[in-house]
């Protein structure tokens, strides 16, 4: 179907991804990754859901029943479409903490991830594979990234984020 697998850093479930979908990802230092786990989930969902809503979706955090590679801290639009999952992966002394957001042309993953799902004898519903243009048309990366730069920026009292370049975070994370 023309996409490149790969393997993802955070692990997971087969997830299909393109020029449509923006990835966020951060990376903390963490002498004691593992006691912040859920924290971190939660957080991200959260700044995500926030974040979303400022664009006009009805962002919630929570699984999706028949979503792909399945979890607690999605972020679904109105309990019908994944828009985001999350993921994390520890090591020592550090912590990566990471999100995809599909902003754009759901189709073409809903077709491959059905069928590759199908193959691997995984269940999904291809309904409810979504994108932010699914339920607010128009909604460019750009402006995704942005108000998601923001978002964060603000939960963990960065300032202006430098959405641009990235930002290096100093300490771990601390949502307000």
């Amino acid at each position: 179907r023309g996409f490149t697998p790969f393997v993802r850093p955070v692990g997971g479930r087969l997830a299909v991804y393109h020029q449509s979908a923006l990835v966020l990802d951060l990376m903390v230092r963490d002498n004691e990754p593992r006691e912040g786990t859920t924290a971190r989930f939660r957080g991200l969902a959260e700044v995500l859901a926030v974040g979303l809503g400022r664009l006009g979706v009805d962002a919630r955090v929570g699984a999706v029943p028949g979503e792909y590679c399945p979890g607690t801290w999605s972020v679904n639009a109105g309990g019908r479409y994944k828009l985001a999952g999350t993921g994390q992966r520890l090591t020592q002394g550090s912590v990566l903490t990471t999100a995809v957001i599909v902003v754009g042309d759901a189709e073409p993953l809903r077709d491959a991830m059905a069928e590759a799902y199908g193959l691997l004898g995984l269940e999904l519903d291809p309904a409810t594979v979504g994108s932010i243009n699914d339920v607010v048309p128009g909604v460019t990366l750009d402006e995704v990234q942005e108000t998601l730069g923001r978002a964060l920026a603000e939960a963990l009292d960065l300032g202006e984020p430098d959405l641009a370049g990235g930002r290096a975070l100093r300490a771990p994370w601390q949502p307000r």
